[in-house]
């Protein structure tokens, strides 16, 4: 099996919101330490530039857990009445390299921690500064974003 992180893609973005929200939930409810059979939603990471194909304002989840269960239902662990929604499970290392993880602090720091590629969040700081829906900001994460 091994251990792994990957970034989670979430389309359409309308969709981020709840599934933090629902991830926070779980964790607060104990269903990480209940369930193995399960990924576990560490940090919510911002792009401040373009890495890749990927554009600032890109917002990934920053999953950890057994790498068999990195999938929608790992994730999720039952069905999102949206059809529509698709999560894109990427390797953490075939996104960042060094240069673009150098002072973030992963997985388990308590605190909001940027450099100049990424900023990123714990779910509870996450929730706390974006809209529901919208993904929009409330006026705590700033920098550019491909959706208005």
């Amino acid at each position: 099996m091994g251990y792994q992180e990957s970034l989670v893609l979430v389309r359409p973005h309308q969709h981020l919101h709840s599934i933090v929200a629902d991830c926070e939930n779980k964790r607060q409810s104990g269903c990480y330490e209940q369930n193995p059979c399960s990924i576990e939603l560490r940090s919510v990471a911002v792009l401040k530039r373009r890495i890749h194909t990927s554009p600032a304002g890109t917002k990934l989840l920053w999953v950890t857990g057994g790498r068999y269960f990195h999938n929608r239902a790992g994730l999720l662990g039952k069905p999102l009445g949206d059809s529509r929604l698709k999560l894109l499970f990427l390797s953490a290392e075939s996104l960042f390299g060094q240069k673009h993880t150098d002072g973030i602090d992963f997985p388990d720091s308590i605190r909001l921690s940027e450099n100049s590629w990424i900023k990123r969040y714990t779910p509870q700081e996450f929730l706390a500064a974006v809209r529901p829906y919208t993904g929009r900001p409330r006026g705590v994460i700033d920098g550019p974003s491909k959706y208005p």
